[in-house]
């Protein structure tokens, strides 16, 4: 199992709840269009040690097999909805990896 995740930071020029009512009404539903996603969850950050967190959002794609996740990066769908982040995502904060879940 792979995980790729996501790390969200709003443009600055948003608000955090402008951020969330984007990312949930406009992004999400691009996202999970995405072929190969076994499983999807979205979290809001919302406090670090430091205070407020360095990003506002959270995504966590799951796929069965690494064809999985090199076949979704090449489709449109997530063309399209890597497409939309500048929408609402500082790309000077935005990060993404990909994980190997250990079995």
């Amino acid at each position: 199992m792979y995980k790729a995740i996501l790390l969200l930071p709003r443009r600055k020029d948003l608000t955090h709840k402008a951020f969330m009512e984007y990312w949930l009404e406009h992004n999400q539903p691009l996202a999970r269009a995405v072929p190969g996603v076994a499983r999807f969850e979205w979290f809001e950050a919302l406090i670090s040690p430091d205070g407020e967190p360095p990003f506002d959002g959270v995504v966590e794609m799951w796929f069965e097999t690494l064809s999985d996740v090199q076949d979704a990066i090449q489709s449109p769908e997530a063309k399209k909805a890597e497409e939309d982040l500048v929408n609402f995502v500082d790309y000077s904060g935005y990060t993404v990896f990909l994980t190997r879940v250990p079995e």
